[in-house]
């Protein structure tokens, strides 16, 4: 009915909400995964959620976040973390092959069961990926889209901006350097 399509535009829109929130406030990287899926995961009612970071100079996903029901996350933590790191070549697994070309993949089946994976793309940067189950978000695909496209967007600016310190830092000890000689 038009009422129950209202709910659950009404129910996205919250979701988008509490995740811009979650965004904004993180100011690292694993306080911003944490955040990101604890809000999916309350939002959306998924077991379980995770996120790796992409090492693009090492060819590798690594660094995972997990969170979800406290049984359901200790076993996904066992299995990401058996394979802590993934390699990127292509011939790799569903995850590597769907963060080198950049597209989502539908009902993806291992040992974590069956689930989705969203890469996390900044212009043609990989930086991450986003593992849900499936069964929960069968239905909002494009949402998950969007989201994914938001968690890039922050994730990118906090990698600028990380990279911009960096520099900043190197050009001031240069600096001082030059004044001491």
């Amino acid at each position: 009915s038009e009422i129950e399509k209202l709910r659950a535009e009404n129910q996205k829109l919250h979701l988008l909400h509490d995740l811009s929130k979650a965004l904004n406030q993180a100011d690292g990287y694993e306080e911003l995964t944490s955040a990101v899926l604890s809000t999916l995961i309350n939002k959306m009612n998924v077991d379980w959620g995770a996120i790796g970071q992409v090492l693009v100079i090492n060819q590798q996903i690594t660094n995972w976040t997990v969170d979800g029901q406290p049984a359901k996350k200790a076993q996904i933590k066992k299995i990401l973390h058996k394979s802590h790191t993934i390699p990127l070549p292509i011939e790799g697994n569903e995850v590597a092959r769907s963060v080198l070309r950049a597209k989502p993949s539908t009902d993806t089946q291992d040992a974590l069961g069956k689930f989705r994976i969203y890469p996390l793309i900044w212009g043609q940067l990989p930086l991450g990926v986003l593992i849900l189950p499936a069964d929960r978000i069968e239905n909002d695909h494009e949402l998950m889209v969007e989201i994914s496209e938001q968690i890039s967007i922050r994730l990118g600016i906090m990698q600028n901006r990380l990279r911009r310190a960096r520099d900043t830092a190197v050009e001031e000890e240069r600096n001082r350097i030059a004044i001491d000689m």
